[in-house]
Protein backbone atom coordinates (compact mmCIF):
# COMPACT_ATOMS: atom_id res chain seq x y z
CA UNK A 1 0.00 0.00 0.00
CA UNK A 2 1.45 3.38 -0.96
CA UNK A 3 1.02 6.57 0.98
CA UNK A 4 -1.19 9.17 -0.70
CA UNK A 5 0.46 12.38 -1.86
CA UNK A 6 -1.69 14.31 0.63
CA UNK A 7 0.18 12.70 3.49
CA UNK A 8 3.69 13.31 2.14
CA UNK A 9 5.79 15.73 4.22
CA UNK A 10 5.82 18.59 1.71
CA UNK A 11 2.06 18.29 1.15
CA UNK A 12 1.63 18.51 4.92
CA UNK A 13 3.79 21.65 4.95
CA UNK A 14 1.64 23.15 2.20
CA UNK A 15 -1.53 22.44 4.21
CA UNK A 16 0.11 24.35 7.08
CA UNK A 17 0.74 27.30 4.73
CA UNK A 18 4.49 26.69 4.80
CA UNK A 19 6.97 26.06 2.01
CA UNK A 20 10.37 24.49 2.15
CA UNK A 21 13.02 26.77 0.72
CA UNK A 22 16.59 25.97 -0.24
CA UNK A 23 18.88 24.74 2.51
CA UNK A 24 20.43 27.81 4.16
CA UNK A 25 24.17 28.22 3.81
CA UNK A 26 26.48 28.24 6.78
CA UNK A 27 27.28 31.58 8.41
CA UNK A 28 30.87 30.50 9.15
CA UNK A 29 33.51 27.94 8.30
CA UNK A 30 31.54 24.80 9.11
CA UNK A 31 29.24 22.33 7.37
CA UNK A 32 25.49 23.01 7.65
CA UNK A 33 25.02 19.23 8.01
CA UNK A 34 27.07 16.04 8.11
CA UNK A 35 26.05 12.45 7.56
CA UNK A 36 27.56 9.80 9.82
CA UNK A 37 26.22 6.38 8.87
CA UNK A 38 22.44 6.62 8.85
CA UNK A 39 22.32 9.81 10.93
CA UNK A 40 22.31 13.39 9.69
CA UNK A 41 23.53 16.01 12.19
CA UNK A 42 22.67 19.61 11.43
CA UNK A 43 24.54 22.62 12.65
CA UNK A 44 22.48 25.27 14.43
CA UNK A 45 19.56 26.41 12.27
CA UNK A 46 18.33 29.99 12.44
CA UNK A 47 14.80 31.42 12.07
CA UNK A 48 15.32 32.98 8.64
CA UNK A 49 12.57 35.28 7.35
CA UNK A 50 10.83 33.57 4.42
CA UNK A 51 13.70 31.06 4.37
CA UNK A 52 16.06 33.77 3.10
CA UNK A 53 19.62 33.49 4.37
CA UNK A 54 20.83 36.62 6.11
CA UNK A 55 17.39 37.91 7.09
CA UNK A 56 16.38 36.74 10.56
CA UNK A 57 12.66 36.89 11.23
CA UNK A 58 13.38 38.05 14.80
CA UNK A 59 16.36 39.11 16.87
CA UNK A 60 16.83 39.61 20.58
CA UNK A 61 15.87 37.81 23.75
CA UNK A 62 12.74 35.88 24.55
CA UNK A 63 11.09 37.10 27.75
CA UNK A 64 12.14 39.81 30.14
CA UNK A 65 11.54 43.53 29.80
CA UNK A 66 11.20 44.46 26.13
CA UNK A 67 11.89 40.92 25.00
CA UNK A 68 10.06 38.79 22.49
CA UNK A 69 6.90 37.04 23.60
CA UNK A 70 6.61 33.28 24.08
CA UNK A 71 4.46 33.24 20.92
CA UNK A 72 7.19 35.00 18.92
CA UNK A 73 9.73 32.52 20.34
CA UNK A 74 7.48 29.64 19.25
CA UNK A 75 7.39 31.12 15.73
CA UNK A 76 11.20 31.38 15.76
CA UNK A 77 11.52 27.73 16.75
CA UNK A 78 9.13 26.74 13.95
CA UNK A 79 11.13 28.72 11.37
CA UNK A 80 14.41 27.21 12.60
CA UNK A 81 12.87 23.72 12.33
CA UNK A 82 11.80 24.55 8.78
CA UNK A 83 15.44 25.41 8.00
CA UNK A 84 16.47 22.08 9.54
CA UNK A 85 14.00 20.24 7.28
CA UNK A 86 15.53 22.05 4.28
CA UNK A 87 18.98 20.83 5.40
CA UNK A 88 17.70 17.27 5.77
CA UNK A 89 16.13 17.37 2.32
CA UNK A 90 19.38 18.71 0.88
CA UNK A 91 21.24 15.85 2.57
CA UNK A 92 19.05 12.98 1.35
CA UNK A 93 17.02 14.44 -1.55
CA UNK A 94 13.54 13.65 -0.22
CA UNK A 95 11.89 14.16 3.18
CA UNK A 96 10.24 10.73 2.91
CA UNK A 97 13.70 9.26 3.53
CA UNK A 98 13.64 10.54 7.11
CA UNK A 99 13.06 7.49 9.27
CA UNK A 100 13.13 9.31 12.61
CA UNK A 101 13.95 12.69 14.07
CA UNK A 102 16.08 11.37 16.91
CA UNK A 103 16.83 14.55 18.84
CA UNK A 104 16.51 18.29 18.69
CA UNK A 105 18.54 20.62 20.83
CA UNK A 106 17.13 24.10 21.18
CA UNK A 107 19.32 26.99 22.26
CA UNK A 108 17.22 29.98 23.29
CA UNK A 109 18.48 33.49 23.91
CA UNK A 110 16.37 34.46 26.90
CA UNK A 111 15.86 37.25 29.34
CA UNK A 112 16.66 36.84 33.01
CA UNK A 113 14.12 34.72 34.86
CA UNK A 114 12.61 33.18 31.72
CA UNK A 115 11.10 29.74 32.37
CA UNK A 116 9.01 28.84 29.29
CA UNK A 117 11.76 27.15 27.28
CA UNK A 118 9.64 24.05 26.66
CA UNK A 119 6.72 26.06 25.28
CA UNK A 120 8.99 27.96 22.89
CA UNK A 121 10.71 24.79 21.67
CA UNK A 122 7.28 23.24 21.03
CA UNK A 123 7.31 25.38 17.87
CA UNK A 124 9.95 23.03 16.45
CA UNK A 125 8.50 19.86 17.97
CA UNK A 126 4.99 20.60 16.70
CA UNK A 127 6.34 21.20 13.18
CA UNK A 128 8.30 17.94 13.08
CA UNK A 129 5.37 15.97 14.52
CA UNK A 130 2.84 17.48 12.11
CA UNK A 131 5.00 17.18 9.00
CA UNK A 132 6.61 13.79 9.66
CA UNK A 133 3.97 12.04 11.77
CA UNK A 134 5.39 9.24 13.92
CA UNK A 135 8.83 9.80 12.33
CA UNK A 136 8.82 13.29 13.82
CA UNK A 137 8.72 12.11 17.46
CA UNK A 138 12.02 12.88 19.15
CA UNK A 139 13.94 13.54 22.32
CA UNK A 140 15.09 17.07 22.99
CA UNK A 141 16.80 19.54 25.24
CA UNK A 142 16.08 23.23 25.67
CA UNK A 143 18.82 25.51 26.93
CA UNK A 144 18.57 29.17 27.83
CA UNK A 145 21.62 31.23 26.87
CA UNK A 146 22.72 34.77 27.50
CA UNK A 147 23.90 35.36 23.91
CA UNK A 148 23.57 33.48 20.63
CA UNK A 149 25.11 33.92 17.19
CA UNK A 150 23.65 36.80 15.16
CA UNK A 151 21.47 37.79 18.16
CA UNK A 152 19.08 35.00 17.11
CA UNK A 153 16.38 34.17 19.67
CA UNK A 154 16.48 30.46 18.74
CA UNK A 155 18.93 27.98 17.24
CA UNK A 156 17.82 24.40 16.54
CA UNK A 157 20.21 21.45 16.15
CA UNK A 158 18.78 18.21 14.74
CA UNK A 159 19.85 14.57 14.57
CA UNK A 160 17.82 12.45 12.17
CA UNK A 161 18.04 8.82 11.10
CA UNK A 162 17.63 8.49 7.35
CA UNK A 163 17.28 5.65 4.88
Amino acid sequence: MTESSNSLPEARLARMGLTLGAAPQAVGQYAPWLRVGNVIHTSGQFPWRDGVYGHLAYTGRIGGAGGLSVEQGYACAQLAALSALAQLKHAVGDLTRIRQIVRIDGHLQTGEGFHDHATVLDGASDLFNEVLGASGRHTRSALGLYQTALDSPVLIYVMAEVG
